[in-house]
């Protein structure tokens, strides 16, 4: 039995499982993170922090934790890109940085692009160029296997 979300999307009904448990799972660990970030006074955001410490919470208890977690998960998904919101809210929020600062930030994202780039492309070609010796030298080795095993038999 499925329960259909409003986007059309299947979610599977279970009566064993506890959707509020899900919930209360979900947002025990967002204001753990939150009051973390702001205690220590990281850099890292707190829903970040909070993702990080349901992760470990989904390993370390498993079976039951992680049905309920992924239930609540399942059925808020397609509601993602609502998430946007805060960041454009943000942006309005910090406009006198971004008029001062603005053409500073875009050049740093976009040398970080650039730097990605070449980066991948080499990381890239090196890794093919091993996978091919390895490839080769395999090929070379079952072929003198094969050469042999012929010889053998003449």
């Amino acid at each position: 039995m499925y329960h259909k979300t409003p986007m059309n999307h299947k979610v599977p009904i279970n009566k064993e499982h506890n959707t509020l448990l899900g919930w209360l799972i979900l947002c025990v660990c967002l204001l753990l993170g939150n009051s973390l970030s702001g205690y220590l006074k990281t850099p890292i955001p707190g829903p970040l922090l909070g993702m990080i410490l349901l992760l470990g919470l989904c390993f370390m208890v498993r079976e039951p934790l992680t049905t309920n977690v992924r239930r609540v998960s399942n059925s808020i998904i397609p509601y993602l890109s609502l998430s946007i919101l805060p960041v454009c809210i943000q942006i309005i929020h910090h406009w006198a940085v971004l008029q001062t600062e603005g053409l500073r930030i875009l050049a740093v994202l976009f040398l970080s692009l650039i730097i990605g780039l070449v980066a991948t492309g080499w990381s890239f070609q090196w890794v093919s160029c091993k996978m091919r010796k390895r490839t080769s030298e395999n090929a070379d080795q079952q072929g003198n296997t094969k050469y042999s095993k012929i010889s053998q038999q003449d």
